[in-house]
Parts: structure tokens; sequence; C-alpha cells
């Protein structure tokens, strides 16, 4: 009875291991960027694509497939996943499959300007080129799952993905064991026309109550009578005197006034369940107190973000109508989900409601739009660089628009939501830290990481002016895959005002670069060949039988880091050799990441498990 326990109790760690292996691959993973003088062979111009699109992704996909030796490979192809125009050019985005079949995560972007010549390309796939024959078995997972392919860095796992509601009626994706049913990998699916619309006169917050006087969270009022704070949503004079005149762009229907205009419609779409406001009267004065000024607010400011970008050339960006809940979950935090359309804004009602702070809604908003030029390439359950990116970029556009209404305390995002979160009466986050990358970077606090990227876009709009740091950034964000780290974006960054300005910004933003540590030398150079290394005896390795070999051919090794599975940093060594050895009896139980540089600042990745 006793060897019966233990041997369900050692295929369930295996079990648990096993799915901790996928996601500890999955979680330290690196996108490799290249760039080449290449160009996709086309029948027509470029700047006609907008009718002939599938035509320029089958070009794009054949160039792929040709000069990528990752897909060297029968049973291998590409499938298109999105297909984007910005202000530079056109980005194709295509995921992998393995007989047909999507494999998880495995993608690779393109990006080719008007006259069809290669801007760049982030390749984020795996190697198929000797993956083993694998067969899919049967399943039975429900018929609104999807099969896919799941790789631990090893071998193709058959596996189905299933769209589940989550805490607030939110969508994860969890990613299942096509025949034990084991739970692999999860993911949360949120972050954070042709009807007429017409003009009403309202008052809103622009962007906050207290930034516009100089005031910070907690100040006393003008008469000493109160103080600036929330007081539980409270109707006070002295907070809704700062309310600002405007007209909202809002839909009319059979005389009634509906809460919807080109960009945003609101709808009730979590608890608490408040009915969205509809009238025959044009009267739009509504005070903080009423879920109606919160919805006034959001779509204030989203019509407001849409035609401030498109005004400047940028009209590339959430060309939908999003679903916005202005008075959503009862707690201090708002999202975007990102999963599948209808995409849809939740502004949390805890501490200061979320709707009442324009930082707020422009940094969700931030959110769709980034996801409509660069879909699919964010996995918020992985604390890396990329997440970093998306919170610092909401950030910087957010606080940006805030300037356009006063400099006071402008580079702290959420003036007035913020302290409730921080703690901190100027805000809830500073753009203007003094973090650098390369010395100040946590392993796992994505918003602490964030400020060090919402700090670089901040210093080079001071440079640029706004309106460019805008165009240079969604270019560059149009080019995001799915690792991106903060120098490789950095790096878009200035690729984008080469081509859109001949690079006559390129001194101030390599300043703020270098300033903000973002200049270092292992993020973005070249990856190293997988045929001028051989690692050898992992196995041995693995049952504590032998040492592990690395030998490099062309080049000697430079330095080595060994990760531990959570991201800490266990060793770093200086070799100077063309091999090294990993000493088994020097490593304990568990999985292991190395990262090598070699003498020609070329890197790559493996990982060793110690049994």
């Amino acid at each position: 009875m006793k060897k019966i326990l233990f041997l369900i109790f050692t295929l369930s760690f295996q079990q648990m291991l096993f799915a901790q292996n996928v996601k500890d691959f999955l979680q330290h993973r690196s996108t490799q960027i290249l760039y080449t003088n290449d160009k996709i062979s086309l029948n027509a111009p470029l700047q006609k694509a907008s009718n002939n699109l599938e035509m320029y992704a089958n070009e794009a996909q054949s160039y792929l497939t040709k000069h990528n030796p990752k897909l060297n490979n029968p049973n291998i192809s590409l499938k298109l996943q999105s297909s984007i125009q910005s202000l530079l050019g056109y980005h194709f985005q295509f995921i992998q499959t393995y007989k047909d079949i999507e494999v998880y995560q495995s993608t690779v972007k393109i990006n080719i300007n008007f006259d069809g010549k290669i801007i760049s390309m982030s390749d984020n796939l795996f190697d198929a080129s000797d993956w083993s024959d694998s067969y899919f078995p049967k399943t039975n997972a429900n018929t609104n799952s999807q099969k896919l392919w799941i790789y631990d860095g090893d071998k193709l796992i058959p596996s189905y993905s299933e769209k589940i509601k989550s805490q607030y009626g939110l969508k994860d994706n969890v990613i299942k064991h096509a025949t034990s049913n084991e739970t692999l990998y999860s993911e949360a699916l949120h972050l954070g026309f042709d009807k007429k619309d017409t003009l009403v006169a309202a008052k809103i917050f622009n962007p906050d109550p207290i930034s516009m006087i100089n005031a910070k969270y907690n100040d006393p009022w003008p008469d000493k009578s109160g103080r600036w704070v929330d007081s539980n949503h409270a109707d006070y004079p002295a907070i809704n005197n700062q309310r600002r005149d405007v007209l909202l762009p809002i839909r009319i229907s059979n005389d009634t006034f509906i809460m919807e205009n080109e960009y945003a419609i609101s709808l009730d779409i979590e608890s608490p369940r408040l009915p969205v406001y509809s009238s025959t009267d044009a009267n739009f004065d509504f005070t903080r107190a009423t879920s109606t000024f919160k919805e006034e607010m959001v779509l204030y400011h989203i019509h407001h973000y849409q035609t401030y970008m498109r005004s400047i050339g940028i009209s590339n960006l959430t060309n939908y109508q999003l679903h916005v809940d202005a008075h959503g979950r009862g707690d201090d935090n708002s999202s975007f989900s990102f999963g599948d359309p209808p995409f849809y804004l939740i502004f949390g009602t805890g501490g200061v409601p979320d709707a009442e702070d324009a930082d707020v809604i422009n940094h969700e908003y931030t959110h769709a739009c980034i996801n409509s030029i660069a879909p699919k390439t964010i996995d918020p359950t992985n604390p890396n660089d990329r997440l970093s990116l998306e919170e610092g970029s909401c950030d910087f556009i957010a606080t940006q628009f805030s300037k356009m209404q006063t400099t006071n305390n402008w580079r702290w995002f959420a003036n007035w939501d913020g302290y409730f979160w921080s703690g901190n009466t100027n805000g809830g986050r500073n753009t203007n830290s003094s973090k650098v990358y390369s010395s100040n970077l946590s392993s796992s606090d994505i918003y602490g990481n964030s400020v060090i990227w919402s700090g670089f876009l901040n210093d080079m709009a001071e440079c640029t002016g706004s309106d460019v740091a805008f165009k240079l950034f969604f270019s560059a964000a149009s080019m995001l895959q799915l690792n991106t780290d903060m120098p490789q974006a950095a790096k878009l960054v200035l690729l984008a005002d080469s081509m859109l300005y001949n690079q006559s910004h390129t001194s101030c933003i390599k300043s703020t670069i270098s300033a903000r540590g973002l200049d270092v030398i292992s993020s973005i150079a070249n990856t190293i060949p997988s045929n001028e290394y051989v690692l050898y005896n992992t196995q041995e390795f693995s049952q504590n039988k032998g040492d592990a070999e690395l030998v490099l051919n062309n080049a000697k090794i430079k330095t080595i880091q060994i990760y531990s599975s959570n991201g800490q940093l266990m060793n770093t060594a200086e070799i100077n050799a063309y091999h090294a050895k990993f000493i088994a009896e020097d490593f304990k139980s568990g999985l292991y990441f190395v990262d090598i540089l070699d003498s020609q600042n070329r890197t790559t990745k493996f990982k060793l498990i110690k049994f």
C-alpha cells in the first residue's frame, strides 16, 4: 500500500514539475531582432496595399520560410496573425504551426517599409529544424477549445486552450495537457460606424480636480474647511467646482441621448450593476457623486485621445467602438481585456473612482491602442520587460496628455487616484524617477521597472515635443513582439526617427537612452548561430552522473550567467575560453537558465535540469 501511495505521489510531483518547467521555459525566453537590407519582391507599390494586404502577407511569409532556418521542417508552416499599417509601412506577424496546429507563443514579425525594404524582423520562433514526428491524440476538450502545441524547450506537448471566466468575470486563457487534462499554463486576458454623434454641454475633470489648482492629494482647501480627499465619492462644492466646461460628443437616436460615440460605448459589464444613463433631456451637468459623471469622463477623454492622435497623423489606433464600464468592479483597479473581441475597459470604483482621473482613462485606453497595432504580443502572466514596456508606455501617454492641461506635477501618473494604491500624495507612479535599466531592474516588479521606460519616453518628449514623441512611440510600438525588452524597444524608436525624420532627433534620443541605462549591449546583440556551439552531457548532468560542457567553435566564451527558475541570478563567471564545464555536484536539484555572451558580443541561452 505504501509503495502504491509513493508511486502516486511521485507521478503527481512529476506532473507539477512538468507544468512548472513549461512556465519557467516560456517566461525566460527572449526575442531576437534582426536587421537586413533585403527587399521583398512585390508586384505592385506597397502604398496601395490596403486592397492587397493578403498578397503582401504571402510575399512576406515566403521570404521568412526561405530565409529562417528554424522553419526547416516539412511539418512546419506559418499562419498570419495580424497585418497592421503604420507611419513606417506594414507589419505582418505570423505564428508557427506544426501539422497545421498552432505552436503556442512561437511567433515572428516582419516589418516592411512602403518600398518593400525590410525594416526589421522580430524572431520569437522555436527552432523546429530537428523536431521529431509527434502526433496529436484524441482529447476530451469541449468544442469551444482550441488545439495547441506547447513547447517546453525539449519536446512538443499536445494541448488545448480554453477561455474561462475568472475573478470579476474577466477572461483567462487556460492551456491544458490534451490527455492528462493537467493545467500547463494560464494567462489573464486583461491588463489593466455609421451612426451619428452630436455635441452636448457637459462638465468633466481635466485631468483631475487637484492638478489644475497646483494641489496634491490631502492638501487643505483654500478656506481650510476641508481637504482634497475622496471622502467616499461625496459631492463637495470645492471638488465639483473643479469641473471644466466641454462639448461632449454623444450619440442621439430617436430624440434620445445615449452614452456612446464613435470610439466608445458605455455599458454595464460588471458588478456593481448600475444602469447606463440615457435621456431625452440635453442637460448633462452631472456632479462627481453620480455614475453618469464617470460615464461622461470616459467618453470625453477617449474621444479627445482619438481626435488628437488623428490630428497629428496617427490614424491606425483602435478603429472600432470600444466597450467601457465606467463604474465596474468595487476595488481600486482598472483593466483592458485584450483576449478576443469585443474588447472592453473596466474602471474600478474603490478608493477614488478610477474614471474620475483622466490619467487612468488615458492609461487604460493606451492598452487598447497598443493592442490594435501590435496584437498578441503580450503575456500578462509573465513579469518581463514587455509587460513593463506596456505599463510604462501607458503612463507616458497619460502624463503627456496631463501636461497639455497643466505642468503641475505632470510627471506623476494618477495624481488624484494614485494615493490609494501608492500611499504617495503626489500620485501613483513617478515617471521622473532616478531608476536606470542597467542597475535598478527588478526580476518581478513590472510597475517598478515601468518607470524606467516611461521616464525615457518623457525625457525624449522634452527634447522632441509631444507630437513627435507620439509618432515615434506608436511607430516603434507597431514593431513590438512577445518578448521585446526595453533596450530593443529603444532601438526601434531610433529606427522610427531615422525613417520618419531622417535622424533629426537621434542625438537627443541617444542621450536619453544612455541616461536611462538602455544602451546595454547584451540585449541588442546578435545571437550565436546554433551550428557554432555544442552542449555536451546534459542527460548525465541531469542525473548527477557527469558534468555538462559547452564548446564554442568560432569565438571564445566571454561571460556565463546562471539564473534560478524564479529569475534570481545565481552566478556570473568570466571565462575567456572556447569551452566551459558545469560541475553537476555544484548544482542543487532544479531548473536553471544559462545566458552566454561570446567575445563577439553575441548571445545564446539554454537551460540545465538537475534531478
